[in-house]
């Protein structure tokens, strides 16, 4: 008698185990879905960024390549100048941009 009552408390308690087992369980399982959409945009997002960046990298090495003919010469000139020809002020802000990585404060007396 006094084996049975204990084999009853111990299969109500592996019961209850059970529930609250399974109810973890599929809260893990909710989790893990949206954890495995947010890692799929995640790479969504990753592909695309690649994709934009591998478009870009030929223009910026072009742009190195263009910048790396200058020499101290040339921007000693280019600076000798009162004011620049109309051509060549949006040339030397990408340089004074690429240089400096401010936007504010472009111009040719800050170049």
């Amino acid at each position: 008698e006094e084996k049975k009552a204990a084999a009853g408390i111990l299969i109500e308690q592996v019961t209850k185990a059970y529930a609250v087992a399974t109810e973890e369980k599929a809260k893990a399982n909710e989790e893990e879905a949206k954890t495995t959409v947010l890692a799929n945009d995640a790479a969504a997002l990753q592909k695309e960024a690649d994709g934009e960046l591998s478009e870009a990298m030929p223009a910026m090495k072009a742009a190195a390549e263009a910048v790396d003919c200058l020499d101290k010469n040339s921007i000693g000139e280019l600076k000798s100048f009162g004011s620049p020809p109309k051509e060549c002020i949006p040339v030397c802000a990408a340089c004074a941009f690429l240089l400096k990585n401010e936007k504010k404060a472009i111009d040719w007396k800050n170049a």
